[in-house]
């Protein structure tokens, strides 16, 4: 008796385990299953870096375009650095969002905060629906206080301006602390990214690493190890570069005289620069790229590279800078690779960067506030995205000429519609330009309005619409 006894017991015993190994094997399932519907987001930001940069960095562009799909028609909806990141957070026109600028009263970190705006940002969005959160690198122009804004579990903020070398360290349930940077930003970043994917990947619930670098931000400085490998890179000169002939301009560009060598020789330099710190940066995505393959996550993590506005130099007379309506400072690269993202694709859908926030929000599984005005482009990743006409006619790019600005060079405030096939730009003080983008894609002779009637009249039309709009009314008005 005593020995069926026992072997009745092995046998519950075994019957139990493999029970155990069952339900093991049926919820780690299930864990799989869930964890392929909300997949892993890494976004990287860079800091004024043009579209027409990335020619230069192949190496770039092997680890993102060629793994990935390529946004050849992506633009900012206003080219300065905090209305632009404010715009990411929130998905909302800076017309909507109230950030104007990069400094108060109009811009800066301290009115996003003041102004509740950081209180429903994607991170919350995320976060809220169980999402591992990160911010690593710079924030809003102007942070330069130890606190982590809401909806980020882990934070790494970089504090005060270019010349700092601070940042304050943040993670779950610890008070934070600041700590003086050692070495270079970017490999910073990088180191700090990866221990982040590390930890993370233990965790069932999926993550959101946002990493904002201060590359090729002036005054761009390289890594020692890639300091000198531009050196021999010229300046870009297309034909709108040290325009000779002005006439056709508003009075800001008009009033510039032509670049002296002088000038020219300080942007090739600061040209040079700026590509040399974007290698640190094709590092860091290596870096990123390796840490989830390490984790068995790349396969179900969708990795987003862009900028949050363009830059000049040298075009239309301009020395380095952004604000203009130009397409140097609106356009920038949008790179994006991930599960079932066609690789090597390049895509001519009109984006914005006020589609960031919803697309992250969709993949997520997440239905964003109705105050978003930009739409998700999810439906481009896929192998059969809509056509593009069906996607948008036009975008609207507005800009505010602050007091904390202030110069000759800086653009008046204006509304600017950017369609497929021209540029219309509206200026407060009553100047107009009208770009036909087909035939002058560096916008050198801008065309009178007086001989284009039927067109203005539609571009205002749209612009009309544009220009206050609101949630889905701006998505309503994109599409003509």
């Amino acid at each position: 008796m005593k020995r069926t006894v026992r072997v009745l017991a092995s046998m519950g015993t075994a019957i139990l385990l493999a029970t155990v190994v069952v339900l093991v094997t049926v919820f780690g399932s299930m864990r799989s299953a869930i964890a392929a519907e909300r997949p892993n987001i890494v976004f990287v930001l860079t800091d004024d870096l043009d579209n027409k940069s990335m020619q230069y960095l192949d190496g770039l562009r092997d680890v993102m375009a060629q793994n990935g799909t390529t946004f050849n028609r992506a633009y900012v909806s206003d080219a300065v650095c905090c209305p632009s990141r404010a715009t990411i957070l929130r998905g909302q026109y800076p017309h909507n969002h109230g950030i104007r600028g990069n400094v108060a009263p109009l811009g800066g970190e301290d009115k996003f905060h003041d102004t509740l705006k950081d209180r429903s940002t994607v991170a919350t969005w995320l976060d809220a629906a169980g999402y591992q959160t990160k911010f690593v690198g710079k924030y809003l122009n102007g942070y330069n206080e130890t606190y982590a804004p809401p909806g980020w579990d882990e934070w790494f903020g970089w504090l005060g301006e270019y010349n700092n070398k601070r940042v304050f360290d943040k993670k779950a349930n610890e008070p934070g602390r600041v700590l003086e940077v050692q070495g270079h930003d970017t490999d910073l970043f990088a180191d700090e990214s990866v221990d982040f994917i590390r930890r993370a990947s233990a965790n069932p619930n999926p993550f959101f690493l946002s990493i904002w670098t201060r590359a090729p931000h002036q005054p761009a400085i390289p890594a020692p190890r890639y300091a000198d490998l531009f050196e021999n890179t010229d300046l870009p000169r297309p034909p709108s570069f040290n325009e000779r002939d002005v006439s056709d301009k508003p009075r800001y560009i008009r009033d510039q005289s032509r670049l002296s060598d002088r000038k020219i020789s300080k942007m090739r330099e600061l040209h040079q620069d700026r590509l040399a710190s974007m290698l640190s940066v094709k590092d860091l995505l290596d870096d990123v790229v390796a840490s989830l393959r390490e984790t068995g996550e790349l396969d179900n993590t969708y990795i987003v590279f862009t900028s949050d506005n363009g830059y000049h130099l040298g075009q239309h007379r301009m020395t380095q800078g952004k604000r203009t309506p130009y397409e140097e400072d609106i356009r920038v690269p949008l790179m994006v690779r991930g599960p079932n993202v066609p690789a090597g694709r390049a895509l001519n859908h009109q984006v914005l960067n006020n589609d960031l926030a919803p697309t992250f929000a969709r993949l997520a599984g997440v239905t964003p506030p109705t105050f978003v005005d930009g739409k998700s482009m999810v439906p481009l990743l896929d192998s059969s995205p809509p056509t593009v006409s069906n996607w948008r006619t036009g975008i609207l790019t507005e800009n505010w000429r602050t007091d904390a600005v202030g110069g000759t060079s800086d653009a008046p405030t204006y509304k600017a519609l950017r369609t497929k096939n021209f540029s219309w730009v509206r200026y407060v003080n009553g100047e107009r330009e009208l770009y036909d983008m087909r035939n002058d894609p560096y916008q050198v002779s801008s065309r009178d309005p007086g001989d284009n009637q039927r067109l203005v009249r539609r571009s205002n039309a749209q612009l009309d619409r544009l220009e206050n709009c609101d949630g889905a009314e701006c998505r309503a008005a994109e599409t003509g």
